[in-house]
């Protein structure tokens, strides 16, 4: 049932989370030794504000969806509130212990009560998010998760935009001797002429 609720939006879910994670690689561009020093955490609350940021611009007039906002973070509310979705870093397998009473709400599912939806109570709490290769420096899939008291539901793979999870070429060092460097060089008074392609 959740895969037909979020069928059209899907590619749209995708959009902005790989629109957010080049938002991040854009400032790693522009500033990389500042990136560098960045942490986990860091990345994790700058990821989660682009995300925000996309959320916010792409589904402002998407029909049968509603941008809500719990804590400041944006939650997607569909099919009028039978299934709400959190947006962030995910990892399948893993599910976050709750450290307060909010997430303990969520995580016990307590706002899902009543089928309305075959399969699916009402007010059912899902998290759709990146998750990262070994070397947390791309996007390797893009997921939609639900868990109940710990315990995996039920989930969905999203494809993920090519351009997120293409690695950059990696840059090539040769060493050349000086020798052949200031050999290279025009000599004062002398012109320059063309290597023979023999």
């Amino acid at each position: 049932m959740a895969r037909r609720v979020l069928r059209p939006y899907l590619k749209l879910l995708a959009i902005v989370i790989s629109e957010a994670w080049a938002t991040w690689n854009q400032l790693g561009a522009a500033a990389p030794g500042v990136r560098m020093q960045l942490g986990r955490g860091a990345r994790a609350i700058a990821v989660s504000d682009f995300i925000k940021d996309q959320i916010t611009r792409r589904f402002e007039r998407v029909g049968g969806c509603e941008v809500v906002f719990e804590y400041g973070r944006p939650v997607l509310v569909f099919a009028s509130g039978d299934l709400k979705l959190r947006l962030g870093k995910v990892e399948p397998g893993i599910v976050p212990a709750p450290r307060n009473e909010r997430q303990l709400r969520i995580w016990g599912q307590e706002d899902a009560a009543l089928f309305t939806l075959p399969g699916m109570p009402s007010g059912t709490w899902a998290r759709c998010g990146y998750v990262l290769d070994s070397t947390e420096t791309a996007v390797e899939s893009i997921q939609v998760l639900c868990e109940m008291n710990g315990e995996h539901k039920w989930d969905i793979v999203v494809p993920v935009p090519w351009s997120v999870t293409k690695t950059p070429t990696p840059l090539t060092t040769t060493v050349v001797p000086p020798a052949k460097i200031a050999s290279a060089i025009p000599q004062a008074g002398t012109r320059p002429t063309l290597a023979s392609s023999d």
